[in-house]
């Protein structure tokens, strides 16, 4: 008829994300494995933060979750920490830390768990070690593991091999050769600048997401 026609979009549920799912299938493995493991989970964002506490409470409700972002209160924090700590070895019950990537800079000793996910890469690859370095410490006798999820071909997938780049010395800000490889990057991921990487949702990562692509990769 000539008129236009307004396109609806549909958010999907934080739920229904591959990542998300991809979660919950590994928690469910774990705790099959051992009844007691202990996990932790970190995110940039408080907003993500607070849907993977209400992901927990809905998909993975033996959890007993212990958690905090940059809005808890440091006594409380520091008393969540405690908790978790001491939990270790305590019941018969599978637990997960549910923390922001900005409150693991600040004295955190978590060495209670023996898993780290990284629910998102960090534009710093320092912020990304920092974290998974918590449980990292000295009284640490489990052996680790770091899980690191990405959305294929997104934003996250361009940091993630912006990280492997700069490992390799493909990519460097010393050399007009490195400057242009990391360019490059961006653009065949539809980016023109990191400066694109802002956000303060979870929903600003999902513009370029294909949900047929598998569920992420670490």
């Amino acid at each position: 008829d000539g008129q236009p026609r307004r396109v609806r979009t549909v958010t999907p549920k934080f739920s229904e994300l591959s990542k998300p799912k991809k979660l919950i299938e590994d928690m469910w493995a774990m705790q099959a494995a051992d009844p007691n493991v202990r996990v932790i989970v970190f995110t940039k964002h408080d907003q993500t933060q607070k849907e993977l506490v209400k992901l927990f409470s809905a998909k993975l409700s033996s959890f007993v979750v212990f958690e905090f972002n940059q809005q808890t209160a440091p006594v409380k924090r520091h008393k969540i920490i405690r908790e978790f700590q001491n939990s270790a070895g305590r019941g018969d019950y599978a637990a997960a830390c549910i923390a922001t990537y900005a409150t693991a800079a600040v004295g955190v000793t978590l060495t209670a768990a023996s898993r780290v996910y990284l629910f998102e890469p960090c534009l710093d690859a320092g912020t990304e070690a920092q974290a998974a370095g918590r449980i990292h410490r000295l009284g640490q006798t489990k052996e680790i593991h770091v899980v690191r999820l990405a959305f294929r071909n997104s934003i996250e997938h361009a940091i993630v091999e912006q990280h492997e780049g700069v490992k390799s010395g493909s990519i460097t800000k010393d050399t007009a050769e490195g400057r242009s490889a990391l360019r490059d990057l961006y653009k065949k991921h539809g980016l023109h600048s990191t400066h694109q990487l802002s956000g303060s949702t979870w929903d600003t990562t999902e513009e370029r997401i294909d949900y047929n692509k598998p569920a992420g990769f670490d």
